[in-house]
């Protein structure tokens, strides 16, 4: 019994036409795949839009990697510039457009066009979380700034793993393609 190919061989179970053919299965990631999506690259834990859009593992790792070389310059610039012209005005427009992108790489149709739409997002992000930390400072009383910080960060955790939950409902319910 091969666990890893269940969900799959269910699916193909289910609906004959899927025999024979590539099948992955899970929500927002693969958590189960055919031995065809196997052998054409299809890795337990990918983005399931990746994987509907044909990104190889080489794609993945590019587009985290050029999302990640994106967003720690703009990590390093962010809390200092919030500094100058104030927390909130890097904070909320930078939420705005991760909000935004997200929404967007629910509905894309191209790997290029994901691969532009996951850096915007991630540089967002470098954008606000630097100044929402030094938000988290500015309102600390002396001696709370580490439970403080520990207990941001245990929250900033349990959010993103919402809002990754969140998104693959969106690209498996397409909810960007019907309000588009």
């Amino acid at each position: 019994l091969d666990i890893d190919a269940f969900l799959a061989s269910v699916e193909q179970l289910r609906d004959p036409v899927l025999i024979g053919r590539p099948v992955a299965v899970g929500t927002g990631v693969v958590a189960s795949r055919s031995y065809e999506a196997k052998a054409r690259g299809v890795q337990t834990a990918m983005p399931l839009l990746a994987v509907r859009l044909g990104a190889s593992w080489i794609m993945l790792g590019t587009i985290g990697w050029v999302a990640q070389a994106i967003r720690t310059p703009i990590c390093f610039t962010s809390g200092h510039l919030s500094e100058r012209v104030g927390r909130a005005a890097i904070i909320v427009p930078s939420a705005l457009v991760c909000a935004f992108m997200i929404w967007a790489m629910a509905g894309v149709e191209s790997l290029p066009l994901l691969l532009v739409l996951y850096a915007v997002a991630m540089a967002s992000i470098g954008a606000f979380y630097p100044p929402l930390q030094a938000t988290v400072g500015d309102v600390s009383q002396v001696g709370q700034l580490r439970i403080n910080l520990g207990a941001f960060n245990i929250g900033w955790c349990v959010g993103g793993a919402v809002a990754a939950w969140t998104a693959g409902w969106l690209v498996a319910s397409r909810i960007p393609a019907l309000l588009g």
